[in-house]
């Protein structure tokens, strides 16, 4: 009989984990429309019972300032060339996707025989549950950057527990980057923050995987991700040759597809005033104060 109350942790959480296990009976707390929606349509809440308030990890977007470094600053520390644009891959962890070695390698011979339209360099943030290893042929491959993203935390169930500095190196990452390309991952929607063209891999490297096991799944059969799909905000490469296309496309305009990554935003993040977590702790205090 202890009253309850409930924060979605993230945009994925209501289609994919399966019922909630307890009806929060003092309000639910989500990101943004469609989630509140979700929770409508599938464990049976009400409308009054549902609060929007946007996504607290991305009131940093908002609030970060004077503190985020210039572009030259930005590839000074992780030793890239100026003059050269920036393709950032953002990893998965090998249980989403375990040919990414593949699709970089189609990244980097691109780069390196000369198949893009501009001078390019490739930067691969690993996500904290990747290693390096799987990239050992790439080590020391010119136009060929790594990044690894704060420290290993295996306290979290992502494992990474990320300082003031390494949300700035995101924020960074994002902000000066030309082009953005990962397997379904949350990062479509940062990168849509910053307007920043997207390419989502919907193929298994130099692989011919079974539809149950490639990652084109992501994008038709996962209902969170859909809705990146319906958007129109991003390209899905479903073969080297798109991914070069595309990467070439981007490249020499950028802002196609702009109004699609402003869909995403808007569906997605909802508010971007940096004040998400303050309405997260309003509504909890409000709510306490009527009982």
């Amino acid at each position: 009989k202890v009253p309850t109350m409930a924060s979605i942790l993230s945009w994925d959480n209501l289609s994919g984990y399966g019922k909630l296990p307890i009806h929060a009976d003092r309000g639910v707390i989500v990101w943004n429309a469609i989630m509140k929606d979700q929770l409508i349509r599938w464990h049976g809440f009400k409308n009054n019972e549902i609060y929007v308030a946007g996504v607290p990890s991305y009131d940093v977007y908002a609030k970060i300032g004077n503190n985020c470094p210039t572009r030259e600053q930005f590839f000074k520390a992780i030793n890239a060339d100026p003059n050269k644009k920036l393709i950032t891959y953002t990893t998965a962890p090998p249980t989403i996707c375990d040919t990414e070695d593949e699709v970089i390698d189609i990244i980097t011979k691109a780069i390196q025989q000369n198949s893009l339209i501009a001078p390019a360099q490739l930067l691969i943030r690993l996500h904290p549950k990747d290693s390096r290893k799987h990239y050992q042929s790439l080590e020391g491959v010119t136009d060929i950057i790594f990044d690894n993203p704060g420290l290993f935390n295996a306290a979290f169930s992502d494992q990474w527990s990320p300082t003031e500095q390494d949300v700035i190196h995101l924020l960074a990452t994002l902000k000066y980057s030309d082009i953005i390309i990962n397997v379904a991952s949350t990062v479509a929607i940062e990168a849509a923050i910053f307007n920043k063209p997207i390419i989502n891999i919907g193929f298994d490297g130099y692989q011919k995987k079974p539809y149950r096991e490639s990652v084109l799944r992501y994008y038709q059969d996962y209902t969170h991700y859909i809705n990146i799909v319906k958007a129109s905000g991003m390209r899905l490469a479903k073969s080297g040759e798109d991914l070069i296309y595309f990467i070439n496309q981007y490249l020499n305009q950028p802002s196609l597809d702009a109004q699609g990554r402003q869909r995403i935003v808007e569906e997605q993040a909802g508010y971007l005033d940096g004040r998400a977590s303050d309405r997260v702790a309003n509504y909890i205090i409000n709510n306490v104060k009527k009982y």
